[in-house]
């Protein structure tokens, strides 16, 4: 990957602390907040299917 744009989240992220000189904390954890925001969504959204699957795939 040679463009920053196409890093990926957990790249992006550890970049942001390798590049600074003194961590921004408050800003660390925002970006990890919104990197966690949808999939989290998408589970609790889909969180039915996700539940009646295990349970179908274990009856025989």
């Amino acid at each position: 990957m040679n463009e920053v744009r196409k890093f990926t989240v957990p790249l992006a992220l550890q970049m942001f602390v390798d590049n600074a000189a003194q961590i921004q904390w408050g800003s660390l954890f925002a970006m990890s907040i919104l990197s966690i925001l949808p999939p989290m969504l998408v589970f609790f959204f889909a969180q039915k299917h996700f539940v009646e699957g295990v349970a179908t795939s274990g009856l025989k």
